[in-house]
């Protein structure tokens, strides 16, 4: 949300950065729901048209949030969106380091009719989502907390 023009369109819709201050200034003082893509920035550069790959495992303080705030988690995923736009990656994984490094993604990604940032592919999107994951409020969780 720090480009000029996007960032302020952005936020006059209701995106807020996926920072943990953020996120928690939503749930506890505006009581509201967060959405996030939790594989972010990594996972855009996980690409592989033979299977559907998340950016998971090292993503925990959404957990710790959850604990924090009482708010329960809800996992929803995409199955078949990963193949909506092709992505551009280097081989030598610069754009990757210069976009976590810059907390930007420098990705050129291309949809259908080949089209530079053009529009997405028509492909058949399944959407499941999980029964919600309940958690109890905690003032400071552990990591056996967070972890579980």
């Amino acid at each position: 949300l720090k480009l000029p023009l996007i960032g302020s369109a952005l936020r006059a819709i209701g995106y807020v950065p996926a920072k943990t201050k953020s996120i928690l200034d939503v749930l506890t003082k505006k009581e509201e729901s967060v959405g996030l893509t939790l594989d972010g920035i990594a996972g855009m550069f996980q690409q592989d048209p033979t299977a559907e790959k998340v950016w998971l495992l090292e993503r925990k303080k959404i957990c710790e949030i959850s604990l924090q705030t009482g708010c329960p988690i809800v996992p929803v995923y995409g199955f078949g969106h990963t193949t909506a736009y092709s992505v551009f990656t280097d081989p030598f994984g610069i754009l990757e380091k210069l976009s976590t490094k810059l907390n930007v993604s420098l990705v050129i990604f291309f949809g259908r009719w080949g089209w530079p940032l053009g529009p997405m592919r028509r492909v058949p999107v399944t959407v499941a989502f999980g029964d919600p994951i309940l958690a109890e409020r905690v003032e400071k969780p552990s990591q056996n907390q967070i972890d579980e």
